[in-house]
């Protein structure tokens, strides 16, 4: 079974936020900045209301860092337009923003592109993601085939997950994702 599709870089965006989402690493990081700077700023207002022999240092920088680090963390999560620009350079990637064909098969998934072929095994595939606008077939942590449900030309996005999750399941490694 195949499916041809064209990638555009809101799609690379949208695959962006959605490793943002659901990466434990990704997770990890952003509670260690958090405890970090919960702790810099706790040490200052500490250290100054040592110093001034009063509270309100403390306190004030206890709330300044209440209030930056919730905002941290509501936000932390937006995806810029800056960051997946720098990881996926076009210049540099002439098979990502194109035309795209993924096929099934027996031993795997064939992506073919007008710069070249790749060939996933079963066994490279961890996880596939649906969301509305798109699907991500995960090749490593941070690496997947990006289908966007928007800018598919030919085939059946519907009947392709299915057929792609029949044989991931039929893998005895596989565990369905989502």
């Amino acid at each position: 079974m195949k499916i041809r599709y064209t990638i555009e870089f809101d799609d690379l965006k949208a695959f962006w936020q959605d490793f943002i989402n659901t990466s434990a690493l990704v997770r990890r990081q952003r509670i260690i900045f958090v405890i970090s700077f919960a702790a810099i700023f706790l040490l200052l207002g500490l250290r100054l209301a040592v110093r001034d022999g009063s509270f309100t240092p403390l306190l004030v920088f206890a709330l300044l860092g209440t209030v930056f680090l919730s905002l941290f963390w509501k936000f932390g999560k937006c995806v810029s337009e800056k960051r997946p620009r720098k990881i996926f350079p076009t210049e540099e990637n002439k098979g990502l923003l194109c035309e795209h064909t993924l096929e099934v098969t027996d031993t795997g998934v064939i992506e073919t592109t007008p710069v070249g072929q790749n060939i996933t095994n079963w066994t490279g595939i961890l996880r596939i993601v649906e969301t509305p606008s798109h699907a991500f077939i995960y090749i490593g942590s941070n690496m997947a085939h990006v289908i966007p449900r928007a800018r598919l030309l030919d085939g059946d996005m519907e009947g392709f997950i299915r057929e792609l999750k029949r044989k991931l399941e039929s893998q005895q490694h596989f565990v369905p994702y989502g």
